[in-house]
């Protein structure tokens, strides 16, 4: 899904909906929903599609129209930076299940209903990029990877939220900033060779960009609207436990900031491949920040224990550990006094 080839795409004519479930028909496995929201993205007429999404608020998107249908109610709502076929497949797609009872919002006008229908007000991504209809530059993702044995930058095309490989380092590369996007099971040398990648990307680029573009670090399971934003359908119950950004951070802390590269990047790698110091539990465990040997980071106690006391301290190996949801790993550590 959201890998159709053109040829596909002609045969709806820009009219393709995506049901949550797999099937709109009233029969199907699912229970009828009261309330959907419908996100319709289009890059020309006749690739217009509608995905269902969550209906929260943290699922809207500037750049896009939105369908919101309740019981009463269907409501179409205009980002600032929708497109007119995007606009036009809205209107058709909310004729057919709005039994004509519509009303039409634009991005800064909703009324109150409409967000309680979303379960009220929440951050969502509108970054100012994504409010212009009309772009010269669409946004581009590259893996980082070394699996091959020596270390690639591959462009994918045409992307969505599967590409981004929980082995490697992803580049999203937005014009007026570069998110590198940190999946759990990337090995040191991808996250030190992605931060000198993006310094030399954005030297050689051929548009002569500016070399002090925004640089940020972003954890798997812990993306903001600004990074969501760029991917149709961003379904946060795939690693963020069905949180929100803000809902992760107002729990989180400083576990779920993105980091922004200020320093230099020779040092930001020297650091990333960086052995760690080995520490005993009990200096470990239930200790604060102030009370933690030095250079350990209070966010990643479990990187200052050997393999043997890992096992130990947690029950399982730090192979175990690592493949598990973002979410799971910070409430075992929670569990064992290692948050």
């Amino acid at each position: 899904m959201g890998k159709e080839p053109r040829h596909f795409m002609a045969i709806f004519q820009g009219k393709l909906i995506i049901f949550e479930g797999g099937t709109s028909r009233k029969s199907g496995q699912q229970e009828e929903q009261f309330i959907r929201l419908f996100q319709i993205h289009s890059f020309d007429k006749s690739s217009s599609k509608a995905f269902e999404v969550l209906p929260y608020a943290s699922s809207l998107n500037s750049n896009d129209v939105f369908l919101l249908t309740t019981k009463t109610i269907c409501y179409l709502w205009f980002g600032k930076g929708s497109s007119g076929d995007e606009r036009e497949m809205a209107k058709e797609l909310a004729a057919l299940m709005s039994n004509g009872n519509e009303a039409t919002v634009a991005e800064g006008q909703e009324p109150l209903e409409f967000w309680e229908a979303l379960g009220g007000k929440a951050p969502y991504a509108n970054d100012k990029r994504l409010q212009e209809e009309n772009v010269d530059y669409q946004s581009r993702l590259f893996e980082c990877s070394n699996k091959t044995g020596r270390f690639i930058a591959e462009e994918i095309t045409n992307f969505i939220q599967e590409d981004l490989s929980e082995d490697d380092v992803m580049l999203l590369d937005t014009w007026d900033q570069i998110f590198l996007w940190i999946g759990k099971n990337a090995n040191e040398t991808e996250r030190g060779q992605s931060l000198t990648t993006a310094q030399e990307y954005l030297k050689t680029h051929p548009s002569s960009r500016d070399i002090d573009t925004a640089i940020f670090i972003i954890k798997q399971g812990f993306e903001p609207p600004t990074f969501t934003g760029w991917f149709v359908g961003w379904d946060i119950s795939k690693w963020s436990g069905g949180k929100t950004y803000e809902q992760l951070k107002k729990e989180l802390g400083d576990t779920a900031a993105i980091v922004q590269v200020t320093t230099d990047l020779a040092e930001v790698e020297l650091d990333c491949a960086a052995t760690h110091t080995h520490y005993p539990p009990e200096a470990l465990i239930n200790k604060k920040r102030h009370e933690l040997p030095e250079g350990v980071d209070p966010t990643s106690k479990e990187n200052s224990l050997t393999d043997q006391d890992f096992k130990l301290v947690f029950g399982l190996s730090r192979e175990v550990f690592a493949a598990l949801p973002s979410w799971k790993q910070i409430n075992l550590k929670k569990s064992k006094g290692m948050f």
